[in-house]
């Protein structure tokens, strides 16, 4: 029997919330239904155990042995298979990856901070925002559905999951905290980190860090001045500005979006 979708959708949800990639098998056709019934399923997190449900656990091995759990590039399609103690019972399995949502860190709690999170949200992206002042880091300041964590700036990053479906908006109070977060993400691989400031304090910022040994390979990856130049005056603007560079980077558009920056600071 097809174990309750409920348990089902809980590895998922589990999953996704540990931000981990999942390749989701379904028997889509069987020419043995009382062995491998159609809809059954094999859930893989990406470098974990993979799970069945509808399936005894014999039936189970045998499938998973056959599909491609260990490569999740190469989902979506339908395989087909073959399983059973002689080889002979054939089945097609549709093997997808579902991928965690964007997840957009802002850090700075400030006024910026606000409009960013509701267009995050509603965008379907997973939004963070942390603050080491309290009463900035307050969850009623902001939508419902963002997470937010009062921390320090330099010691926050251990308690989330950077990885490269991730985005770093750096709209803190002082550079001093710029350069506390960005120390902090250096060894990390966000697909956009973004901090804001004026040409003089993104200067300062990077020569400092680049002085205690951060490397040009990260510096270089951190867009800043922050956010698309659209001629930005309020807050809500600047917030608009940063979330436009955020799905230009994550659509590919990166190198677009600098060439657009460098010709309206420095005139190239």
């Amino acid at each position: 029997m097809v174990a309750p979708a409920n348990s089902f959708a809980a590895v998922i949800a589990d999953c996704l919330s540990r931000r981990r990639p999942i390749v989701v098998c379904t028997v889509v056709r069987t020419a043995e239904p009382a062995r491998y019934p159609a809809g059954v399923k094999v859930v893989c997190p990406v470098g974990e155990v993979p799970r069945s449900f509808g399936l005894a656990e014999a039936e189970a091995q045998s499938l998973i042995e056959k599909l491609p759990l260990t490569d999740p590039a190469a989902a979506p399609r339908v395989y087909e298979v073959c399983v059973g103690p002689e080889g002979d019972s054939l089945l097609d399995v549709y093997c997808e990856l579902i991928q965690p949502p964007v997840q957009l860190v802002v850090a700075g709690a400030g006024h910026i901070a606000r409009p960013m999170a509701a267009m995050g949200l509603a965008l379907g992206w997973s939004v963070v925002v942390t603050d080491d002042r309290a009463d900035y880091a307050d969850r009623s300041n902001f939508p419902a559905g963002t997470d937010v964590i009062c921390a320090e700036f330099e010691s926050v990053w251990s308690r989330l999951t950077i990885d490269t479906a991730t985005a770093v908006a750096l709209v803190t109070r002082g550079h001093e905290h710029d350069e506390a977060c960005l120390k902090a993400l250096a060894g990390t691989r966000p697909f956009y980190v973004g901090m804001i400031g004026s040409k003089r304090r993104v200067r300062t910022v990077m020569e400092r860090l680049h002085s205690d040994g951060v490397s040009a390979e990260f510096l270089d990856r951190v867009y800043a001045p922050v956010g698309l130049p659209i001629g930005t005056e309020t807050p809500a603007e600047i917030a608009l500005a940063v979330t436009a560079e955020v799905v230009a980077v994550w659509r590919g558009r990166g190198e677009w979006a600098n060439a657009e920056k460098q010709t309206y600071y420095y005139g190239r």
